[in-house]
């Protein structure tokens, strides 16, 4: 018997919007709208600022713009569709659109949790391990990282498709929701879902659920590290960023999760509290991470200063030259990087000539003309008796360049940096670069003979680490 398909796959769904408060859309559109676009901006403006300075090509920085991406796809795969329902009551969406939304917010929901289990791993490198924090924090390990959050998304999500695909929905298409997501989807179908249900949990539980348990236990390693501080105004700053930072996660999961278990588990919940919960971890925390990451990120606070401080600068500058020609001064348009750096430029130029200045008039013997001179104690170099002595070769130099080597060798004798000697044990072959003006510069190669047979005495400097722990 011949079945028609489109009874068991919908040909579009409907979504009703928040259940029981139809007549307040409008109103709850305002601050939805609001946290979007505040949402776009500043993750817009945090890769803008990561892609245009290389000083932020940093791990964490890397991760935040990583963090930006998710946020940005989390958020506009659900607040337009969750806008024009308010506003324009555009309710419908065909089934393969609402597959699509279904596994892009779920994809980067999970791609989200992936990149704060990094970022919480990277403070954990960095507080309790500094010293090897380069070396474990590789840009080769960044790229792993970024290719196993696409990678774990596609291989939790893609499953859902085809479970999805599979099921008969006999004509029902009204989802009591904002967006489309897996639960509810597979609600509308006449059939059994404990495939569904039981994959939903499974997934969910070792991914974002072992996510959550890895950020925990990184963020305690952290505290007691923190707690440990001699300084009491160091464990007040390190408590106020690892608080902002936990802040956001909770505001991250807690929603999610409580959505996650009432469409399973729980439903005596109004479906008002529910839906608002739900859309509240899409559109919060991507609002909240780059002011919190950008705030508490050091290198990304002095860089938007310092942005900020040229555009100042620069409005300071154009108002003075209208102020001393008038308001017909006519000021040449330039580019805000180009005048930024020039202006840069000069400060650091009137910067270094001021140093150069001060040097001079404090060490006059070192800065004046002529060849300066060693004039502390003695230095002496003891070499290993068990070294037999090195003798190398000269090594051959064009003959138009010998009567100038023969006039910087004179001239080193004549000031007293080499001495003549008829017979030495050891011989070290000289190189004879050409300065610009055809003179020679002597350089000896004693990396090949003496500098093998040095003893050397190392004085270790204690690093602050072993500091802290000699005092307890």
């Amino acid at each position: 018997m011949a079945l028609n398909r489109s009874s068991f796959e919908p040909i579009t769904f409907v979504l009703t919007g928040i259940p029981g408060m139809e007549e307040s859309h409008i109103w709850i559109s305002v601050p939805f709208c609001l946290m979007y676009v505040l949402a776009l901006t500043g993750n817009i403006f945090f890769l803008f600022l990561i892609a245009t300075d290389h000083t932020l090509r940093q791990p964490m920085c890397l991760f935040l713009a990583m963090l930006s991406v998710a946020d940005l796809t989390l958020s506009t795969v659900t607040v337009p569709e969750m806008l024009a329902i308010f506003w324009f009551g555009s309710r419908k969406v065909s089934f393969d659109g609402c597959i699509a939304q279904m596994f892009f917010t779920h994809f980067s929901f999970i791609a989200e949790s992936t990149i704060l289990l990094a970022m919480a791993f990277d403070r954990y490198v960095a507080i309790c391990d500094p010293l090897r924090y380069m070396m474990i924090m590789t840009p080769s390990v960044i790229g792993k990282v970024a290719v196993a959050v696409l990678l774990r998304g596609a291989c939790i999500m893609f499953p859902t498709i085809f479970l999805l695909k599979r099921l008969p929905y006999c004509g029902h298409s009204t989802m009591r929701h904002t967006y489309c997501e897996h639960m509810g989807i597979a609600r509308l179908a006449c059939a059994d879902i404990t495939v569904n249900v039981w994959y939903g949990f499974t997934t969910t539980l070792l991914s974002s659920g072992l996510d959550v348990l890895l950020i925990a236990l990184s963020y305690a390693v952290i505290l007691r590290a923190v707690f440990r501080l001699p300084s009491k105004e160091a464990r007040l700053k390190a408590l106020r960023t690892c608080g902002s930072h936990l802040g956001v996660i909770l505001m991250f999961y807690l929603p999610a999760f409580f959505s996650f278990l009432t469409h399973r588990f729980v439903h005596n919940v109004p479906s008002c509290i529910h839906i608002l919960l739900a859309n509240f971890y899409v559109i919060v925390p991507p609002m909240l991470n780059p002011i919190v990451y950008g705030v508490r990120t050091r290198q990304i606070r002095e860089r938007v200063l310092h942005m900020f401080s040229k555009v100042r600068g620069t409005c300071e500058n154009e108002t003075k030259c209208r102020q001393t020609w008038g308001p017909s001064m006519k000021i040449e348009a330039t580019s805000p990087e180009a005048e930024g750096a020039s202006l840069e430029q000069g400060q650091r130029a009137q910067a270094v000539e001021r140093a150069q200045v001060a040097l001079s008039s404090e060490f006059p013997d070192v800065f004046g003309g002529g060849l300066g001179r060693y004039n502390g104690p003695p230095v002496s170099f003891e070499l290993d008796p068990s070294v037999t002595p090195i003798r190398l070769k000269y090594w051959k130099v064009p003959i138009s360049l010998k009567p100038q080597i023969k006039a910087a060798l004179d001239k080193l004798i004549e000031q007293g940096v080499l001495e003549p000697v008829p017979f030495s044990k050891w011989e070290t072959p000289i190189v004879t670069p050409v300065k610009s003006d055809g003179s020679v510069r002597i350089c000896a190669d004693y990396k090949c003979t003496i500098n093998r047979a040095l003893q050397q005495h190392s004085y270790p400097v204690p690093i602050i680490s072993h500091i802290l722990a000699s005092l307890g």
